[in-house]
């Protein structure tokens, strides 16, 4: 990368002019997270402009979070990018877990705080954007770096609390609906088969469940549109289910409104259904960092509300060893290929059944079952990652 010139002073928040934002296209994962980010950059600095890159998929998630405008850079060469960050006055961005964009902005002359919520996972070989002048880790419990992490000893490592968006007040009100998040859905391994099939095996045990205990309309709320319009509209007729895409701000006060929620193990809405101390049941993981994810809530918090595939080939660390021995593509496929094998046994489903059963009495039992599992990771992560922008060289120069 060519050498930077930098000045003495920070951006501070009353300087603060425009900033890029970026998320990855795996899921919603990082759309969560730069809500929270964003949010906290309008706290400090209410007249920023923030211009969004890529991140396609969760545009319509992140409609609240005060984007001004998205630029697609498919096809781009480096030298187009650092023009279009010239002429628009760009020198600072904030990056989740894209990677690649994160390294090109780097080499573009762009101050780039990078934010990484799994680098407990990677190892010697992943593709990671090193060159940053900050890489924000948020920390996961009592996780450590691999032993081969590349990021071990990087000056630029920051560890940061757990990012979430903003918490809304407690409210009385009950929309007397459940609300069950399955996040993104999707992954660059994922394929319509393979959503259909966790919707058939995870969400629709938990919603036959449900009505057999009596509840009534339930709220799914994720990227359901990567289903099979048949499945969705069966599963209306049978369960009487409304699918919802809503911006990260509604979506959490939809959460605050209802009476029992239900989540996918994404670690970013597990922290924000835990803050709000409600009945809350993790449903079984759809990708490799869902499966540490669900591990680490049942260890701290109990099992009896942590769903599970019931199978030993999808732990931790069998999946774990399979990603650093053949590569987390083979890992997640291998994830993606068992569900699909679920979705035709009607063992799986009946016992997926069974225990949703239980663990929607256990939920309602012990309502703030979650928030051990909040407290052993912190929620201050974006106000962290916010303060690290603000602070940062108010001019940051191109390359030569």
């Amino acid at each position: 990368m060519g050498s930077n010139v930098t000045s003495d002073k920070s951006i501070g928040a009353e300087l603060m002019d425009r900033v890029l934002v970026a998320g990855d296209e795996f899921g919603w994962g990082s759309a969560g997270i730069l809500s929270g980010i964003a949010r906290s950059l309008r706290m400090r600095a209410p007249g920023i402009i923030m211009l969004g890159l890529d991140t396609k998929i969760s545009r319509r998630v992140l409609a609240s979070a005060g984007i001004e405008y998205w630029t697609d850079t498919d096809g781009w060469t480096d030298q187009e990018l650092q023009d279009w960050a010239a002429d628009n006055d760009v020198q600072h961005a904030v990056v989740v877990l894209n990677a690649d964009l994160a390294s090109r902005l780097c080499q573009a002359g762009i101050y780039v705080v990078y934010v990484d919520t799994l680098a407990f996972i990677w190892g010697e070989h992943d593709p990671l954007p090193t060159g940053v002048p900050i890489y924000c880790a948020q920390k996961f419990g009592a996780a450590e770096l691999p032993r081969h992490s590349r990021l071990t000893g990087l000056p630029a490592l920051k560890w940061v609390d757990g990012i979430v968006g903003a918490i809304p007040e407690p409210t009385r009100a009950d929309s007397g609906r459940p609300l069950i998040a399955v996040g993104g859905l999707q992954s660059p391994a994922s394929y319509p088969g393979s959503v259909d099939a966790y919707i058939s095996t995870a969400v629709e045990p938990m919603l036959c469940a449900l009505r057999d205990d009596g509840w009534g309309p339930v709220d799914i709320a994720g990227n359901t549109g990567s289903a099979r319009a048949s499945t969705l509209e069966r599963l209306r007729e049978k369960y009487d289910v409304s699918f919802l895409t809503l911006p990260r701000e509604e979506f959490l006060e939809r959460a605050t409104a209802a009476p029992l929620l239900a989540t996918s193990p994404g670690l970013t809405t597990l922290l924000e259904f835990g803050s709000l101390a409600k009945p809350t049941i993790v449903l079984p993981p759809q990708n490799l960092t869902h499966t540490w994810f669900s591990e680490r809530v049942a260890s701290i918090c109990g099992t009896e509300t942590v769903l599970s595939w019931g199978d030993r080939t999808l732990d931790a660390d069998v999946l774990l060893e399979l990603q650093r021995c053949k590569g987390e593509d083979v890992a997640v496929r291998m994830i993606y290929e068992t569900i699909v094998k679920s979705s035709e046994d009607s063992d799986a489903f009946a016992y997926l059944k069974a225990a949703a059963r239980s663990a929607i009495h256990a939920a309602t039992v012990n309502p703030t079952a979650m928030l051990p599992f909040v407290c052993s990771i912190g929620s201050s992560g974006a106000d962290q990652v916010a303060e690290m922008v603000t602070s940062s060289p108010a001019q940051y120069g191109t390359p030569r």
